[in-house]
């Protein structure tokens, strides 16, 4: 189509202007190419932005020339677009120009599917649509987060005491609740909507106007988002230390029941018994320690785990090196049953592996 008032027809701002069409429709949902050729039944045509979307599940496509003149368009360059989107096969045209339009160019498109309009115009009457977009949009994302935090959640279930990341889980979950509710609301027009609070207290915190709805959501995802991103390599980091220390209380244990283990192995008196007393008490020291890190291990899994072989200790074998009367048969069954525990605390904390895929 010729452009009789602008010989430099691909000028930067005409150029800009496409974009801002473009970046209009795709804003709705839809896909939008610029400068795209589409090939009709009477030959080639390069069209200034070509729209596609789908609706009711049928594929739609929409051609738009954008005239950024100085003056109105004219008649002629309407009916060359309604004969364009014909041969193309257009499910729509729109003709859009900041100049407006002369009177026989409005009279042509009475009947014609040809919508003559301006950029404004257009964002304005695709308000409420951009907004539907971006709402439907944002809910998907914050599925994808509520999802990944209900896993993280279960695993951090609430005891005593309570895992260091619980609260943090707790507050993303209600603000993916609250996004989650203020989309569906606006969805099913009950209105006024009720904005997302608990991380943005968006004022005021409740409106009627969708557009003011979108924007409040992805005001709170962009909050959400790098929180979301910081709990989950904070979790990371509390199942590899978790990991490195449920690994480390097996090793200590394995050493003090060696130590018991030479207590039997020859009868020491004086000096001997003693040196191997005190190496004792050095790993329970050290075994003491552990314990008191792995309170804070994010897996409930795990760390219902930890507390069988902390019996096994306290109740069993710490008694039994006390106990100057020791017999080999009750040191047997304390090490065998303390030996049972560690293979459940070990196995319970291998999905804390930092070469394990996704939380336990």
């Amino acid at each position: 189509m010729t452009e009789p008032m602008d010989k430099k027809r691909k000028s930067v701002a005409w150029r800009e202007y496409q974009e801002k069409v473009a970046d209009l429709f795709r804003r709705m949902g839809c896909d939008a190419a610029v400068e795209e050729t589409l090939e009709g039944a009477r030959g080639k045509h390069e069209i200034d932005v070509v729209v596609r979307t789908t609706m009711a599940g049928l594929p739609i496509i929409w051609i738009v020339e954008c005239k950024y003149w100085k003056t109105a368009v004219p008649k002629a360059q309407v009916l060359t677009l309604v004969q364009i989107a014909q041969d193309v096969g257009a499910d729509r045209a729109f003709l859009l120009s900041e100049k407006g339009f002369q009177a026989g160019a409005v009279a042509v498109v009475r009947r014609a599917n040809v919508s003559l309009t301006s950029l404004n115009e257009l964002m304005a009457a695709a308000a409420d649509s951009i907004a539907d977009a971006s709402i439907r949009q944002s809910l998907q994302v914050v599925k994808g987060i509520e999802d990944e935090l209900r896993t993280v959640m279960f695993e951090q279930r609430p005891r005593n005491p309570p895992p260091p990341l619980l609260d943090e889980t707790i507050t993303l979950l209600g603000t993916c609740f609250e996004v989650t509710m203020a989309a569906m609301a606006t969805m099913m027009l009950r209105f006024p909507v009720r904005l997302p609070q608990i991380l943005t207290q968006t004022s005021p915190d409740r409106t009627s106007e969708p557009a003011e709805v979108a924007a409040a959501i992805v005001s709170t995802l962009a909050a959400i988002r790098p929180r979301f991103s910081a709990l989950k390599a904070a979790l990371s980091a509390a199942r590899n230390l978790g990991f490195t220390n449920s690994t480390e209380l097996a090793r200590r244990v394995r050493e003090l029941l060696a130590v018991g283990d030479t207590l039997l192995a020859e009868v020491d008196v004086g000096d001997a018994e003693e040196a191997k007393l005190r190496r004792a008490l050095d790993v329970m020291s050290a075994i003491g320690d552990v314990l008191q890190a792995l309170r804070e291990i994010p897996s409930e899994r795990a760390f219902s785990a930890v507390s069988a072989p902390r019996g096994d200790l306290l109740d069993g074998v710490y008694l039994w090196l006390a106990d100057p009367a020791r017999t080999a048969n009750r040191w047997n069954e304390l090490k065998a049953s303390t030996e049972r525990a560690i293979a459940k605390l070990e196995e319970a904390t291998r999905t804390l592996s930092p070469s394990s895929a996704g939380p336990p």
